[in-house]
């Protein structure tokens, strides 16, 4: 591991996910992970984007939680499987090294403009998401239909798991569940690839977006007093 900034405090600024809350993270710059190594940063609740790694560290709040799916128990919900059947009869779904494309690009810049309101640039794109802080360890999560690139997904691999970076979709295709199937498809390669756990990032109670990650059980989040991963019991299903 090759260490650029130690881990470091940042100032409080306005929280992402919860409008009353400020935010504040502990960050470092990170290079040439091994697996063990990143094993470790996901064991301890860190993610990143490129060299620039991160976790909640905020005054009075413990609402961002690691949770990871237990790849080896998961048995989709009917729901899930309906989505599966669904989209398993029309997409194509590969699992590639990274490389960046214009077509890649191009989803990633649509997504965020029509979800989020959100221009991008190419050079921050590339810095985020194909900088290679792993040593050769990511994957591109790829769906495709009749050939067209319709659904990106960012992957990172661990000793004992597969990462969810970020996932992004052609809005053009938001009635497809999209979303939803990405997880389904990333969890069984996780499962073949024969890890133990797929992690999902942060869980956020109250947050919309981030609610859905309690969905894909049996699950556990890490516990930030005990300093340690527990079972997680969610009502939330899809």
């Amino acid at each position: 591991m090759l260490v650029y900034l130690e881990p470091t405090i940042s100032e409080n600024s306005e929280c992402p996910y919860i409008n009353t809350e400020k935010y504040k993270q502990r960050y470092a710059v990170l290079k040439d992970l091994d697996t063990v190594e990143f094993d470790f940063m996901l064991h301890n609740g860190w993610r990143h984007f490129g060299y620039y790694f991160f976790m909640p560290n905020c005054d009075n709040c413990n609402k961002c939680i690691p949770i990871r799916t237990l790849v080896n128990d998961f048995t989709p919900t009917k729901s899930q499987k309906r989505n599966l059947k669904k989209n398993d009869s029309v997409i194509e779904v590969s699992f590639e090294k990274p490389e960046f494309t214009k077509e890649i690009y191009e989803i990633y810049s649509k997504h965020s403009l029509i979800k989020f309101n959100q221009k991008t640039e190419e050079k921050d794109f590339i810095e985020s998401f194909f900088s290679d802080a792993l040593k050769g360890n990511s994957l591109l999560s790829l769906y495709r239909i009749e050939n067209k690139l319709v659904g990106v997904g960012f992957l990172d691999i661990s000793e004992t798991g597969l990462s969810s970076v970020y996932f992004c979709y052609d809005p053009q295709y938001s009635k497809m569940g999209l979303g939803v199937y990405s997880v389904l498809k990333e969890i069984e390669y996780s499962k073949n690839m024969g890890k133990d756990y797929y992690y999902l990032g942060y869980y956020v109670k109250g947050n919309q977006s981030m609610e859905y990650k309690a969905s894909y059980t049996p699950s556990e989040i890490l516990d930030w007093d005990k300093a340690q991963w527990v079972p997680f019991i969610s009502d939330h299903t899809v």
